[in-house]
């Protein structure tokens, strides 16, 4: 599961603070989300909350009632949620500011046997309670450097990206800010790719892919 979207600098990010979850007819019943799943004790006791993967606030007026379709919702732990959301979203608007355009791909990662490789569905699945819960939240963000043409023109050796796995530990955890939670999980493309599965930037040259896939994250972060 992961969402993908284009961000451009024109449009005004709203905030979206309540979230009442309506049923995905895309989707047969027994296979969507419960909310009641969250009512489980083992889940209230590790303060794992229903949220959205992809942020409402970024939705028009338009699509904001399929970010509140319950297959958008996943479980979050207490610090991601209250501590990580507000300020990711707020560093995103910025970057989208001054790039123009910024492409995002975010979705669950779950580095389950401590290896940094995604493992089995079969050990996925095997878990404790109601709900799978993640172990990580990944973020790719991709922008070209001249912000005077699109993502889809742009040359691809101005393309830059900066990436993040933000883990999701249950339970409250200690003080430190948004921004130095952020700071401490740049990862690489490439480690996104191994946990979550999935290969970016197949398309491009192979030199061109090979730097962003493997390059360090360097844009900073307040």
């Amino acid at each position: 599961m992961w969402t993908a979207f284009t961000l451009r600098a024109q449009k005004n990010v709203g905030k979206f603070d309540d979230i009442c979850w309506i049923g995905d007819a895309r989707i047969p019943i027994d296979d969507a989300p419960q909310c009641t799943d969250y009512d489980a004790f083992i889940i209230k006791e590790q303060y794992i909350l229903q949220r959205p993967l992809y942020p409402p606030d970024f939705s028009s007026a338009s699509g904001r009632e399929q970010a509140t379709f319950v297959t958008n919702s996943i479980p979050k732990s207490m610090n991601h949620s209250k501590i990580l959301e507000e300020k990711l979203n707020q560093i995103l608007s910025e970057w989208v500011r001054e790039q123009n355009h910024l492409n995002v791909v975010m979705g669950p990662a779950f580095d389950i046997q401590a290896t940094g490789i995604r493992p089995s569905r079969e050990h996925i699945m095997n878990k404790t309670g109601p709900v799978v819960i993640p172990t990580h939240i990944f973020i790719v963000a991709s922008w070209c450097l001249d912000r005077t043409v699109s993502l889809e023109d742009c040359d691809p050796s101005a393309l830059d990206v900066h990436s993040f796995l933000l883990p999701n530990h249950p339970y409250p955890q200690n003080c430190e800010s948004a921004t130095r939670v952020l700071e401490k999980n740049v990862a690489r493309v490439i480690d996104v790719e191994n946990l979550a599965g999935l290969s970016f930037y197949t398309g491009l040259p192979i030199y061109d892919a090979i730097r962003l896939r493997t390059m360090m994250p360097q844009r900073s972060i307040s």
